[in-house]
């Protein structure tokens, strides 16, 4: 804690060292601008309308996603994103060095951020525009973050409203406004031969996507209700199930599979696709159902009907909305996390929010999407 606000003291000094010789903020002709979106696979898919709002209002400008290599293929296809920038996390000095040669006019950051919004300032960025949180508390928004405003440029953000039109805010002091919150991936034909290879085809009328593992434990169900859910659906209709997951829900995952009865017509394919694969296989799904993990979001972009399980996030926030998009929550209950506060919460409540969620409550949102 001690070296970690050491550390920004000395890159607030240095920013504020390095003002004088930079120049003052300014907003003039843009031609390439750099983007930094929070760092989870939800919230990179929920900034896409950004860099379609860009392109809209003039093709020409040059745009570039900064975000960690990990997510590389999540955006292969994608024409509104020119280039990607790998951020790396342990190396400060080497991203100012590396963005200063690319030449930004602007960088936007979606979620508050000191080392983001220093690192860009000392690339020599003349255009910062960074998100104001109101209307509540986020730990991400630090003093030291705060102390660097008046080198910036400031846009208000919400607590409570829906955060991608939060987001298009951020496009305003360019002169750049927009309403449309459409996600947008996309698909690589080489990636859907891929997922045929390795996914054998269903003959049945439905496939069924369930991802039971989560990023966060606060958001984790049990994964009795999913068995539940699972045997529901096969009994119920002319079915395929398709379990989803990475490395790291294998055990979540196979405690699923021990509660079931029946694991015919239900396929494990998690960890068997790489990122760009997922988006190719969860494209062609008639449904996926999941705890407000990042697949959500990949659905929503593919007009793939949802169930969110939300547990306490903040259904007003950032889940799917729409007739397609159905999300489960205890009703009356006061949110305890929001997007730009994942940190600081009632943890009793929370886990309250979701361990009082069964698989009951899901059956009604089934039956709706499937008929």
């Amino acid at each position: 804690m001690m070296h970690s606000i050491f550390k920004n003291l000395i890159l607030l000094i240095q920013t504020y060292s390095y003002a004088p010789f930079r120049g003052k903020k300014r907003i003039e002709r843009v031609k390439k601008i750099l983007i930094m979106p929070a760092s989870k696979l939800g919230d990179l898919v929920c900034a896409t309308p950004i860099f379609r709002a860009i392109k809209k209002s003039n093709p020409k400008i040059q745009t570039t996603i900064c975000a960690s290599s990990v997510y590389t293929k999540l955006f292969e296809g994608n024409t509104d994103i020119d280039n990607y920038f790998a951020w790396n996390e342990r190396n400060f000095y080497q991203n100012a060095k590396n963005i200063k040669k690319l030449n930004f006019d602007v960088a936007i950051v979606t979620t508050p951020s000191f080392i983001a919004a220093a690192c860009f300032f000392l690339a020599g960025i003349k255009t910062i525009i960074v998100p104001k949180v109101e209307n509540g508390f986020s730990p991400y928004q630090t003093k030291s973050y705060r102390m660097m405003w008046p080198l910036l440029i400031t846009v208000s953000h919400t607590m409570g409203n829906y955060a991608p039109r939060e987001y298009l805010r951020l496009l305003e002091p360019l002169g750049i406004f927009s309403e449309d919150t459409t996600k947008h991936l996309a698909i690589l034909n080489s990636d859907m031969i891929s997922v045929k290879n390795k996914v054998s085809p269903s003959s049945k009328k439905y496939k069924i996507g369930i991802a039971p593992g989560v990023g966060n434990d606060i958001k984790l169900w049990n994964p009795l209700h999913f068995a539940k859910i699972a045997e529901y659906i096969l009994k119920k209709y002319d079915a395929t199930i398709y379990i989803l997951g990475t490395k790291q829900d294998v055990e979540m995952i196979k405690t699923m599979k021990d509660f079931m009865n029946n694991l015919e017509n239900v396929v494990d394919t998690s960890s068997q696709f790489d990122l760009s694969e997922i988006k190719a296989f969860i494209s062609t799904l008639d449904l996926l159902m999941a705890v407000d993990t990042g697949v959500i979001y990949v659905a929503e972009a593919f007009n793939v009907p949802t169930i969110d399980i939300i547990g306490s996030m903040d259904e007003n926030e950032q889940p799917p909305k729409g007739e397609k998009h159905k999300l489960v929550f205890l009703p009356g209950r006061k949110a305890e996390i929001h997007i730009m506060n994942s940190r600081t919460y009632n943890r009793t409540e929370a886990r309250k929010h979701i361990d009082s969620i069964t698989a009951e409550m899901v059956y009604p949102y089934i039956d709706q999407l499937l008929t």
